[in-house]
């Protein structure tokens, strides 16, 4: 080899510790306990990531839109912050698990990509042979979409196990480091999953309309609504919360949930195209939808 191709190497070495930092050494002697230790990191981290997402993405709106009174359905969230916490937290134990960075990286992928595409389609009502069609179709675009997942996941793995093995007083500081900076790593996406512009305006709007048929000035087409919803008419000027999501029956439309003080919920519509003012489409007596 002329010192050119070994110049070359060179450059791609350091290259590649500087992505990843301090690498991990294949050595001779790696024994599962050696890999358990990092797939407990990475479970830890992993864990983290997922909870502050799921966390922060359940109650954005409620944290953001501070004027408004955002209903949050604190079951829903509990079991979304341990099912994806639980995910992530075997998704990074994998990661974490094989001492090939690729390796690790792209079976951590796959696997959260398996874990995503089966928990989307079994919430869809396709037949059996339809969800499987669609399952092969997009299982290797959405593992490619989790990559930096599990990049992040291995190289928080990766600084860990080199802060260990230094050893040092600040060891422990450099490892809550890690910890705080898994939280932030899953907050970052969580701020992206807040409401658009137009379902806040949406959102907006329906607490107007509600405020003003609380105080006599009843909105004509809301009125109109009201009709098909006598439960809903009946609970006009009670105290209510409001949540939001895209509308099953309108592609330019969002679903706002009303939830009052005795627990009764209802849905109206409200479509909203281009720059237009929202405006009450229909309402119903129950959630539309599941």
């Amino acid at each position: 080899m002329n010192r050119a191709e070994i110049s070359s190497k060179m450059s791609e070495k350091t290259s590649f510790n500087q992505r990843w930092g301090t690498p991990l050494k294949i050595r001779e002697d790696e024994t599962p306990e050696i890999c358990r230790r990092r797939a407990m990191a990475g479970a830890v981290y992993g864990f983290l990531g997922g909870s502050a997402f799921a966390l922060l993405a359940g109650t954005i709106d409620a944290l953001l839109l501070r004027d408004l009174p955002i209903y949050t359905d604190w079951s829903s969230l509990l079991w979304r912050w341990i099912g994806l916490g639980l995910v992530l937290m075997v998704v990074g134990a994998i990661t974490g698990w094989f001492t090939d960075n690729p390796k690790g990286i792209i079976i951590g992928a796959a696997t959260l990509a398996l874990a995503m595409l089966v928990f989307a389609l079994s919430q869809t009502s396709y037949s059996l042979v339809a969800s499987a069609t669609l399952f092969f179709v997009m299982v290797l675009p959405v593992s490619a979409s989790c990559v930096p997942i599990a990049m992040a996941l291995r190289w928080l793995v990766n600084r860990h196990t080199a802060f260990i093995e230094a050893g040092g007083k600040t060891r422990a500081v450099k490892v809550v480091f890690l910890g705080l900076l898994a939280l932030l790593l899953g907050m970052f996406p969580a701020f992206f999953t807040r409401s658009s512009g137009k379902a806040e305006t949406s959102l907006r709007v329906m607490h107007t309309l509600l405020q003003e048929a609380a105080a006599g000035d009843m909105n004509t087409r809301l009125g109109a609504r009201l009709e098909a919803a006598p439960q809903l008419n009946a609970h006009l000027g009670m105290d209510f919360q409001l949540g939001q999501r895209t509308s099953m029956i309108s592609t330019e439309g969002y679903e706002i949930i009303l939830v009052f003080a005795d627990g009764f919920k209802a849905t109206c519509t409200l479509v909203a195209y281009g720059d237009q003012k929202p405006y009450v489409s229909l309402c119903a007596d129950e959630i539309v939808g599941p």
